[in-house]
């Protein structure tokens, strides 16, 4: 197993967190847009509500991944 290096880790973290702000600020414009275009006709809303369950997902993962990078960059600095 090769050792992590723990500034590249801390990189990642950064870059990680970095998306995870633009999903999570994707995903308020998007309730924003999802309560002005309730009555409009109905593909746009169900577009939308596609849209947001998207986008909730990839919040998600790079939750997960983020946490799992911070564990690795966190490991990384006790090795070294």
């Amino acid at each position: 197993m090769s050792l992590i290096d723990p500034i590249e880790s801390a990189r990642s973290v950064k870059q990680t967190d970095g998306l995870l702000r633009e999903a999570r600020g994707v995903m308020r414009r998007l309730d924003k847009l999802a309560k002005e275009i309730s009555n409009q006709e109905p593909p746009l809303p169900d577009m939308v509500t596609e849209a947001r369950e998207s986008i909730d997902r990839v919040v998600h993962h790079l939750t997960l991944q983020k946490h799992t990078l911070q564990q690795r960059a966190k490991d990384a600095l006790r090795r070294r």
